[in-house]
């Protein structure tokens, strides 16, 4: 069984648990994503909804043979999460008046990918007016905001921008986007910072988004010298034994496998992280259901199978996501912690 196989096969065992959790009553959350229903019903986070990329992404590649239901399934999931949007076109993530830039920025790559993948499926016309909106205003927002202590953020937005520039060329957010690439890539030191060092899985996401980017034809010549250089420190380093600066304990595979067979050193880079005893896949609880499945989809994608090198995937297992929210910062969110973080860092306290 080759690697593509394997990845399959746990995009399968995993996506009927992702419609599990999608709310489908006749309700006021009708289309949100509960990662653990129990504790979630009081407050739905933005992010979850990410789970409409998967559910387009299947789709797609025929795994939902039920056309209709995957079409409502996705309607109602962007409609509720237009529900969520702040009036500066934010979202929210954490309390209900959460302005967020996490939120926005990856919910916004998530929505570009999605409607390229219904207009790639002859499915345009479920795309709405009101949803080309609520992008656009956030969008906007994102275009003048910065996060600069959390990179692989900055490069979701600047991504977002740049893919999602084909529905909006009058208000040239590529431009933008390649304005927060730019600054990403400017910070890299071989890997790409956060929280100013080393983090393997976050540095890994960021060069996904740099996949995203180079295959939609954007800055490639820039961004294959940038994977390049990420390649030679994955090389170059027992990265496993470094210190991850927010704890991460998993890959995103995805870049790896979108740069193989572009960069010099791109199949050494990925034999490498495959040799790894890390989790691979990063779904670990019902969130990452949500916000990383369509990764692991997109990995299965991109797979280069020259030479085909084996893969380390656990079964599908996921446990209940039980909340990671610290109150104690809740006063703080409505302002949006990336404008605090950037406050700290330009007076030298964080």
């Amino acid at each position: 069984m080759n690697r593509r196989e394997k990845i399959l096969i746990i995009i399968k065992e995993a996506l009927p648990a992702l419609l599990k959790i999608q709310d489908i009553s006749d309700s006021e959350t009708k289309g949100c994503f509960y990662p653990n229903i129990k504790t979630d019903a009081d407050y739905c986070n933005a992010r979850w909804q990410e789970g409409v990329l998967t559910i387009a992404w299947a789709l797609k590649n025929n795994l939902i043979k039920n056309r209709a239901e995957a079409i409502n399934r996705i309607n109602s999931g962007i409609n509720f999460l237009f529900k969520l949007q702040n009036k500066n076109g934010s979202f929210p993530e954490y309390t209900k008046k959460d302005v967020s830039f996490a939120a926005s920025a990856f919910i916004s790559l998530a929505l570009a990918k999605t409607f390229n993948i219904l207009y790639e499926s002859g499915e345009e016309n479920a795309i709405s007016k009101e949803w080309m909106e609520g992008l656009k205003k956030c969008l906007m927002w994102l275009k003048k905001e910065d996060e600069i202590v959390y990179y692989n953020q900055e490069s979701a937005a600047g991504a977002a921008l740049i893919l999602a520039d084909r529905f909006f060329q009058e208000e040239n957010f590529k431009h933008y986007g390649e304005e927060k690439i730019e600054k990403v890539i400017e910070k890299q030191k071989g890997y790409y910072p956060e929280k100013k060092g080393f983090d393997l899985g976050y540095s890994s996401l960021t060069l996904e988004h740099l996949g995203f980017i180079y295959l939609e034809g954007h800055m490639q010549e820039t961004i294959i010298k940038s994977a390049e250089k990420y390649n030679e420190f994955i090389l170059s380093n027992d990265v496993t034994k470094l210190k991850n600066t927010r704890n991460t304990k998993w890959a995103i595979l995805d870049g790896f496998e979108i740069f193989s067979n572009k960069t010099r050193n791109g199949k050494e880079a990925l034999k490498k992280i495959l040799g790894f005893d890390i989790n691979l896949d990063h779904l670990e609880d019902n969130l990452n259901l949500c916000t990383d499945l369509y990764r692991l989809c997109f990995a299965y994608e991109h797979v280069t199978l020259m030479p085909d090198y084996n893969i380390k995937l656990k079964r599908f297992n996921p446990k209940d996501y039980k909340g990671r929210n610290i109150k104690l910062l809740n006063p703080f969110r409505r302002i949006g912690l990336h404008r605090i973080r950037r406050f700290l860092t330009m007076t030298k306290v964080f």
